[in-house]
C-alpha cells in the first residue's frame, strides 16, 4: 500500500518536511505543495493519502498556521516524529563567506539562526521555505546571496557549504505531524491523544476541563492557546495528553468535556518516532 501512497509536504525537495516524509514513507510518492494549506487540502480532497507538516520547533516554538489547520480542518493526526534540524549556509560555487550580504530562508529558519545572522551583519530575507531558498540561490547565481537550508538541499541544487550547523541551539528539533482523513480504524489505543476545544466564557471554565482530565487519569503533556479569528479575544485550546482516550473511561471523560465546553474535537491518536 505504501508504494501506491502519495504523501504531501510543504516546500520542495531538500526541505526538512521532505526529509521527514521520505524517512517515514520511503517508498511513497512525494507530492510537493507550495504551502501548508495546499498540503493539508491535498489530503482533504483525496489527492494524497497523508500530509507531513511541522507543528513545533524546540527553539522557535509552535507553527501557528498548522495548528489553525488542525482546529478548523477535518484531518486526523495519526503520528508525530521528531527530526533534528541543522541549518547550513549555502552559496553558489566559488563564493566565500566575505561575499555574503543577504541570507534567505523560511522565517522559522531565520529565527533559529538569528545570532549567526546578526553576528555577520547579514540582511535577512524571507522565502516560503528552506529548500526553495536554496533553489533560488542556485538559480540567481549571485555570490552575495546565501540560503539557510539542509545539507540535502546543498547536494540537490549544487551549492557550496560556507558554514555548517549555524542554528543558535545545538538541540534544534522540529516535530512533524502525519495527517490523514479519519477512519474508524484510527481509533487505536496509542496511549497519546490530541484534543482541540473551546471553553465557555465564564470563570473557571478551563480549570474544570483540566480537572476532568485529571479525574480521568490522563496526564496533560501540553496546553496551548490560539485566537479563533471568529471573534476578538476568543481563543481555542490545543491539548496533548497521555492515556487511553478510547477506553470506556476515556469515552466518559470526552462526554463530560462535551458538556463543559463549547466545542471538543479529538484531533489525533498518536505514536511518536525520533528520526535521526
Amino acid at each position: 500500500m505504501e508504494e501506491k501512497m502519495r504523501v504531501a509536504y510543504s516546500g520542495a525537495e531538500g526541505a526538512f518536511a521532505w526529509a521527514a516524509a521520505k524517512r517515514l514513507f520511503p517508498n511513497a510518492e512525494m507530492r510537493a505543495c507550495p504551502d501548508f494549506t495546499a498540503a493539508y487540502s491535498a489530503v482533504e480532497t483525496g489527492e494524497c493519502a497523508r500530509a507531513v507538516l511541522p507543528i513545533e520547533n524546540s527553539f522557535a516554538g509552535d507553527v501557528g498556521q498548522v495548528m489553525d489547520l488542525l482546529f478548523f480542518g477535518s484531518l486526523f493526526v495519526c503520528g508525530v516524529c521528531d527530526l533534528p534540524v541543522r541549518h547550513d549556509l549555502l552559496s553558489v560555487r566559488g563564493a566565500v563567506l566575505e561575499d555574503i550580504k543577504t541570507v534567505v530562508s523560511h522565517p522559522q529558519a531565520l529565527w533559529q539562526c538569528a545570532s549567526f545572522i546578526r553576528s555577520h551583519g547579514f540582511i535577512a530575507r524571507e522565502e516560503v521555505n528552506t529548500a526553495l531558498a536554496a533553489r533560488m540561490v542556485a538559480e540567481c547565481g549571485d555570490k552575495s546571496v546565501a540560503a539557510l537550508a539542509s545539507a540535502e538541499a546543498a547536494s540537490l541544487y549544487g551549492l557550496d557549504t560556507l558554514a555548517c550547523s549555524v542554528q543558535d541551539s545545538e538541540d534544534n528539533v522540529t516535530r512533524f505531524a502525519v495527517l490523514k482523513r479519519e477512519e474508524e480504524s484510527d481509533r487505536a489505543h496509542c496511549g497519546q491523544f490530541i484534543l482541540m476545544l473551546t471553553t465557555k466564557n465564564e470563570a473557571g471554565a478551563l480549570a474544570r476541563v483540566l480537572q476532568e482530565l485529571g479525574n480521568g487519569g490522563f496526564n496533560l503533556r501540553a496546553i496551548k492557546s490560539r485566537p479563533t479569528k471568529a471573534l476578538k479575544w476568543e481563543y481555542y485550546f490545543y491539548l496533548e495528553g497521555e492515556g487511553d482516550i478510547f477506553s470506556a473511561g476515556g469515552q466518559e471523560t470526552l462526554a463530560r468535556l462535551s458538556e463543559l465546553c463549547m466545542s471538543v474535537r479529538l484531533a489525533g491518536s498518536i505514536r511518536s518516532e525520533i528520526l535521526l
